[in-house]
């Protein structure tokens, strides 16, 4: 397992600023440049050229590089984002010397860095820069500055991240992966192992805008388990006290949906694992899609505001359910809730709700069918 530490612990060759801007790293101080690569040494004649990215010649047959927040904040980033780190560290690989993949993640998103690229063999070490959001000089650094990028906006993820680290010709296999951990996965085995037949993750929870409504969580479990899946509900840790409430309220008699209390909700890795222990995942468009995609689970994903298209090119067991009631409603397209409206308390929030009172779940209950029939 990666241990982060501090960048002043790290000697580098260059440092790779996600959203254009580049920087140098040195004694933990960030020093912003004009271009999209700065190395620490004026170094132009290397193999490691390719569109975008420069970095140093190798020194003693290593090639040392570092990406700074070079894929996103957010957990469905850098598992997208994985996919562009291995073609790097093949990119370099293929060249006879030895990559160490240093990443660099703004400060107060080491954890998710960890959580993700902990086990990927292809990562050498995560660093913790000390760099907050509000600290760093240039904002687009982070998820929202990517946003803004308008290859961002034309690309799936996966791609994006490709161009953005200079791997967009690279032509090996564009499916994301994740590693998981034998103990964690032993333990969560373990947790649902008193749930017997086909099992079906059902997440509420994701970032903002794209969480599920309280008010369709009680049909759709029931739609699901009348179906025969074994149910097994999940949620964000800010939502787990609403989830067991409404667990205990409508719930504790049907005897094909579950709670697992038992797992810790706030463990990337534990909820890595429970994908993998479940038949199927149905959740809205968020990280845990991510983590089915990666795995080959079959998983039917609703997006409420971003065309699928821009998600799951390369997930071939992830079907995307969209509602015309979404495509029609002002939320289509956006990042942010529109002006003026509260994104903590969307619930009482009409313009959000009276999309999800328009959609058809059983629709939802036909691209699950249809993930898992592998069509």
């Amino acid at each position: 397992m990666i241990k982060a530490k501090t960048i002043r612990d790290a000697r580098i060759d260059g440092v790779w600023w996600d959203g254009g801007r580049e920087c140098v790293v040195s004694n933990a101080a960030i020093e912003v440049r004009s271009d999209i690569f700065v190395p620490l040494q004026d170094v132009d004649d290397t193999p490691f050229s390719p569109g975008l990215l420069r970095v140093d010649a190798p020194r003693d047959g290593v090639c040392r590089v570092g990406l700074f927040n070079g894929v996103g904040t957010g957990y469905g980033d850098t598992i997208a984002g994985s996919v562009a780190v291995r073609a790097l560290y093949e990119t370099i690989e293929a060249t006879g010397v030895e990559p160490r993949i240093e990443l660099y993640p703004i400060a107060g998103k080491t954890s998710r860095y960890i959580d993700v690229f902990g086990l990927d063999p292809h990562v050498y070490s995560v660093q913790s820069c000390g760099v907050y959001v509000e600290d760093s000089p240039h904002y687009c650094a982070t998820t929202e500055g990517m946003i803004a990028d308008k290859a961002f906006r034309q690309m799936d993820m996966v791609d994006y991240f490709l161009y953005r680290l200079g791997q967009k010709e690279w032509e090996g296999d564009k499916r994301p992966r994740v590693y998981l951990d034998p103990d964690l996965d032993a333990i969560v085995t373990d947790a649902i192992e008193c749930v017997q037949g086909k099992t079906l993750l059902l997440n509420y929870f994701a970032s903002g805008h794209r969480r599920l409504p309280i008010f369709i969580w009680e049909p759709l479990a029931k739609m699901f388990a009348a179906d025969g899946w074994q149910v097994l509900l999940n949620a964000g840790p800010e939502d787990l006290s609403i989830l067991q409430t409404f667990y205990n309220e409508f719930f504790t008699d049907e005897p094909n949906i579950h709670y697992i209390a038992d797992l810790p909700a706030n463990s990337f890795g534990h909820l890595m694992c429970l994908v993998n222990a479940v038949d199927a995942v149905v959740t809205p468009d968020t990280s845990i899609m991510h983590i089915a995609g990666a795995l080959g689970k079959p998983c039917a994903a609703a997006f409420f505001s971003i065309e699928p298209e821009q998600r799951i090119t390369y997930y071939p067991t992830v079907k995307p359910w969209v509602a015309d009631s979404f495509r029609r409603s002002e939320w289509w397209g956006r990042d942010k809730p529109p002006q003026g409206v509260d994104g903590r308390a969307l619930d009482d929030e009409q313009s959000w709700i009276e999309p999800w009172k328009r959609a058809d779940l059983r629709l939802w209950r036909a691209r699950l069918d249809a993930a898992v029939r592998g069509d």
